[in-house]
């Protein structure tokens, strides 16, 4: 993300990032969004040749699911999502 926009764009690049994971989906890839890689943002930087004015928000793993691979059955649930909105009041 560009750094000049600061955090007041990563709910747009939110948006972009969860349109990516379902395009690769609907190509048949797996996906796997990595946000703890953004701790590692310098040594990336330096790595990928990503320049200074550019944040490091997270990483894509992108690939094909090893279906045998026990961790790949591990699903998490979710609060329903009546649980998480509040209705607003005038």
């Amino acid at each position: 993300m560009d750094h000049e926009l600061a955090n007041h764009d990563a709910l747009s690049v939110g948006m972009w990032l969860q349109s990516f994971v379902l395009a690769l989906t609907s190509q048949g890839l797996s996906s796997c969004v990595e946000v703890s890689v953004a701790g590692y943002k310098e040594v990336l930087k330096q790595e990928l040749a990503i320049p200074e004015d550019v944040d490091v928000l997270c990483g894509v793993a992108v690939g094909w699911e090893d279906k045998s691979a026990g961790v790949n059955g591990v699903r998490s649930g979710r609060r329903d999502w009546r649980e998480c909105v509040v209705e607003a009041t005038e």
